[in-house]
């Protein structure tokens, strides 16, 4: 394996995977002079989209697959084109995008316009723009490729790909956006005018931004946070007056009163099935902004390229097989930041992550004082109060002295469970914080959770606890009555489903 690269790799995996779901397609494509093509850094996303349009619609395939233009070799104009039109079958775009397949299949180089940029750091890059005359605006290429000029300098590290693939479909609602790594971006626009443009814009520098992709294992809040950031940023370095400020100012206005959410830690605990998902956009972004502003531009600049050179050099095919690749947790990017912030904006820094983020990573004198005086009440209950604390430690241990203030017997209670007794994860600290919260509006419904066989059991053998007590604390912060005839109700206290957490939210409404 030592002489095979990483592009054949990938490539050779999805022939097998294309093997495996009709041998005969694939016996079709190693025979013909498609492995063969001058186009081996594109090879790899033309292999993929061909399992895709396989997978999702074989007639389109069967079709693509005896043209003459694929048939005697790909151009890489008509590489581009195929990755496209994987895109194009996937549900549920394909179900909209149906008529295009002629269009793409009889005449494949009508759509696509080709601008190769040299980058000061990455050379020459080819973009391929694919979309009808309609929704390409004037001077596209000029556009994009400033975005990705300011995009190199801020990481100050080159444009990772060889090419760059932008493909522009008919929009239903709105604007909208997504990117492959490495292979391809697609901008839903409405027919371009100057009234959308800015908009138009501003998703593909978003897009484009994640081609200098951050696997954050925290989530989307950091990834998609500082893609929104630097669409923001790339439209204030052009001197274009867009919205984002004053629209960003209201998302996040709606985040913390709207829905209730305290920061982006309490955030994540709401996952992906839930409507305060989107929020993770707009706090992740906000986070950004005042990141920037206390730390300064050079720090913040020299933090980001650290994280993206890092991840970078982890990521390879190979390294995703043996499940090596660098996924950064909170605390890493956390630490990275704080690194590079200089010596007398560290504390700001700091304060900007508490507030905005939540969570410790470092523990000042009130908050050992707090853990020591939980060690001191609960002596012998938790042994892991006495180790080292690391974040969900000292989140249970504050939670778990705050409920001590308000009711001993509650606290007591709670810290001979056995899935305390144990030590905490996470996901059990968030929701003893929850808990605290409960007790803080209402004592008695907090003792009510603490009695529900599922709480007993531990909170990590329903995936929706969190979420479920996080919704009774905003449903009792308005209406405290309410929230003990919800706990009592059979379908609360014999665990929460995925079918409940809709109802828990508009109860909370």
């Amino acid at each position: 394996m030592d002489g095979v690269t990483d592009d054949e790799l990938k490539t050779l995996d999805q022939l097998g995977l294309l093997s495996r779901n009709d041998r005969e397609a694939a016996m079709i494509i190693a025979s013909s002079s498609f492995l063969a093509s001058d186009i081996t850094d594109l090879l790899p996303a033309t292999m993929s989209s061909l399992v895709t349009i396989n997978y999702f619609d074989k007639d389109v395939f069967d079709r693509l697959i005896n043209q003459s233009w694929f048939a005697d070799g790909l151009s890489r104009e008509e590489a581009a084109l195929v990755v496209g039109l994987g895109f194009v079958t996937l549900p549920p775009e394909g179900a909209a995008e149906k008529n295009l397949y002629d269009y793409f299949l009889r005449t494949p180089l009508a759509l696509s316009r080709t601008r190769t940029v040299s980058l000061p750091l990455a050379g020459e890059v080819t973009i391929y723009v694919i979309g009808e005359e309609r929704f390409v605006p004037n001077n596209w290429g000029i556009h994009v490729e400033e975005s990705m000029r300011i995009i190199e300098e801020f990481v100050h590290e080159p444009f990772p790909f060889s090419y760059f693939i932008i493909l522009l479909l008919q929009a239903e609602i709105g604007i909208g956006g997504t990117s492959s790594i490495g292979e391809y971006i697609w901008v839903r626009p409405r027919p371009i005018d100057p009234i959308n443009f800015s908009n138009f814009m501003s998703t593909v520098n978003h897009e484009t931004t994640h081609q200098f992709a951050i696997h954050a294992e925290a989530g989307t809040w950091f990834t998609e946070g500082m893609a929104e950031f630097m669409a923001t940023y790339i439209a204030e370095r052009k001197g274009w007056t867009f919205e984002n400020r004053v629209m960003l100012e209201r998302r996040v206005a709606n985040c913390y009163f709207g829905l209730g959410l305290k920061n982006i830690l309490h955030n994540k605990e709401h996952g992906y099935r839930t409507p305060e998902h989107r929020c993770m956009y707009p706090m992740g972004e906000n986070f950004m902004h005042n990141v920037f502003e206390v730390m300064g531009e050079k720090a913040m600049r020299a933090a980001v390229r650290e994280l993206y050179v890092q991840w970078r050099d982890s990521f390879s095919y190979f390294a995703i097989l043996r499940e090596e690749t660098t996924f950064y947790t909170d605390e890493d990017i956390y630490r990275t930041f704080l690194n590079h912030a200089p010596a007398d904006k560290k504390d700001a820094f700091r304060d900007v992550y508490l507030r905005l983020h939540g969570g410790r990573y470092e523990f000042d004198a009130a908050a050992q004082a707090a853990i020591e005086a939980a060690i001191a009440q609960f002596a012998g209950l938790a042994p892991w109060l006495e180790d080292p604390p690391d974040e969900s430690h000292f989140i249970a241990a504050q939670s778990i002295f705050t409920i001590r203030v308000l009711d001993p017997e509650l606290a007591e209670k709670l810290m001979r469970m056995a899935w305390v007794v144990d030590g905490v994860n996470n996901t059990e600290s968030r929701a003893i914080s929850y808990l605290e919260d409960i007790a803080a509006e209402d004592v008695d419904l907090a003792t009510m959770v603490t009695n529900l066989p599922w709480f007993g059991d531990g909170v990590t053998s329903n995936e929706y606890a969190t979420y479920a007590l996080n919704q009774v604390h905003r449903i009792a912060s308005v209406d405290p009555g309410l929230a003990r005839r919800t706990v009592e109700q059979s379908w609360f206290t014999d665990g929460i489903v995925l079918s409940e957490l809709e109802k828990l939210r508009q109860i909370g409404e």
